[in-house]
């Protein structure tokens, strides 16, 4: 019995989770979860990670600029 009223309680999760758009699913992932442990749930690369923002990386290469340079004088 104890097995059953679990499995209720993920039920009554999942169904919350389903009746929400994706903009409410989001807002409360951001209030719940660490940015860190979204990236690991979902899966994301690095590769993707700068992928997605390349806008946002080129706008801050300077930012980068020194690691990346003394990491390529070694």
């Amino acid at each position: 019995m104890k097995d059953l009223a679990g499995y209720t309680i993920l039920l009554r999760k999942v169904s919350i989770v389903m009746n929400l758009t994706i903009e409410e699913l989001k807002e409360r992932l951001v209030q719940i979860y660490d940015p860190d442990d979204i990236i690991e749930a979902l899966e994301i690369t690095t590769e993707e990670l700068l992928n997605a923002f390349e806008e946002k990386l080129t706008a801050n290469l300077h930012k980068f600029r020194e690691e990346v340079e003394s990491d390529t004088a070694n």
